[in-house]
């Protein structure tokens, strides 16, 4: 079985939002509104003019929490209540996992404007479900995928570099994750593939050099679009082949579970992951060289690629035995060369990845002195 979930409009270009109004008009008369408050000053006079232009109603809901199952609900039944014919969620991640959530419950079509680069969640099928505390609690495999999918490049190039970093770190495991399997599975996981390829190919070529551009107001803004292209469009699209094979990725269950340790709650997404795909180099035996250039690329996008970086420094060994034994429990379909890793082997390769980009970094800065 082959299901394929992507949304039915993309627009990526300076002023979209400008064109948000006249595109809900076609949907809906009213549409119900999420989005953090950085995000909606951000976006949303833009937004709510083209809206007015247009003739759409609309109403605000400012949320900067978790994605729970509660708010996904609560959502839905303001959405309701305010005869809502759309939702529209603007901001990264977490605010696109709720409005989502709350479209499916709802059963309303779902409008993305992202204002960070962070994730492909505007684009996903599929909502990350957190308890209020930000800990993981499991995933929601949506019907489809939002609607529209509108990107701004002027609101998107104007926010803060570190959430277009933690996009490409998170974009480029769609490649590092699943190239062990290139060689098996159907012709779609081969396209999945093949698509994650393009995606590190364009990020590790231009993505590191257009994330330090952007910063300084140097960046060439047509290369910029096309990175944004490959984190949210191309890293979409990877995902959105769902044919029941097992992907066995290690650095997303890694990350789920990461999450339960509250010290590191204000890492990004990406930033975890990169991490995670930093510790499943090691469990898959990748020469030192390999681990060094994996170190060297996340460095350049300032991932934290220790334990100590990602703020874990107390009862160090208490909780790295605890998280291995999660991980391992959550990450069944990953075999890097052989059995799946035992919690002993995953808690060795989260000190030996830590240890290792320690080193990379104590050797790059005597380099630099």
């Amino acid at each position: 079985m082959l299901e394929i979930k992507n949304p039915k409009l993309y627009i990526n270009r300076a002023g979209a939002l400008r064109e948000c109004g006249a595109l809900a008009s076609d949907t809906a008369e009213r549409v119900f509104i999420t989005g953090g408050q950085r995000a909606l000053a951000a976006a949303g006079e833009a937004l709510t003019e083209s809206l007015r232009a247009s003739g759409v109603a609309y109403e605000l809901m400012e949320y900067g929490g978790y994605p729970t199952w509660e708010i996904s609900d609560t959502v839905a039944r303001k959405a309701a209540n305010f005869g809502a014919g759309a939702l529209v969620a603007v901001g990264g991640g977490k605010i696109h996992d709720l409005t989502k959530a709350a479209g499916e419950i709802s059963r309303l079509p779902v409008i993305s404007v992202p204002t960070i680069a962070a994730t492909c969640a505007a684009w996903a099928a599929l909502s990350v479900i957190y308890d209020g505390d930000g800990a993981y609690k499991g995933f929601l495999l949506l019907k489809n995928s939002p609607i529209a999918v509108i990107l701004d490049t002027e609101v998107l190039a104007n926010a803060p570099t570190r959430y277009l970093n933690a996009g490409i770190a998170d974009s480029l495991a769609k490649w590092y994750e699943f190239e062990s399997r290139f060689d098996s599975g159907s012709l779609f996981l081969k396209l999945q593939l093949k698509s994650a390829g393009m995606v590190r190919a364009l990020l590790e070529n231009e993505g590191l050099r257009i994330a330090s551009e952007i910063e300084d107001g140097t960046a060439d803004m047509l290369t910029f679009g096309e990175i944004l292209d490959a984190i949210i469009a191309l890293a979409g699209i990877c995902g959105s082949y769902t044919t029941g094979e097992p992907r066995g990725g290690f650095a997303h269950p890694f990350y789920d579970q990461l999450t339960k340790l509250p010290e590191t709650r204000d890492k990004l997404h990406g930033e975890k992951v990169s991490f995670g795909l930093l510790v499943q180099a090691i469990l898959e035996n990748r020469s030192r060289d390999s681990v060094n250039s994996l170190i060297s690329v996340f460095s350049a996008l300032r991932q934290p690629l220790t334990l100590e970086s990602l703020g874990i420094v107390e009862n160090v060994r208490e909780k790295i035995s605890r998280l291995s034994s999660d991980v391992a429990a959550h990450c069944a379909n990953f075999r890097p060369s052989g059995p799946v890793p035992s919690a002993f082997d995953i808690e060795s390769a989260i000190y030996a990845a830590s240890d290792a980009a320690a080193a990379c970094h104590a050797a790059m800065s005597k380099q630099g002195a």
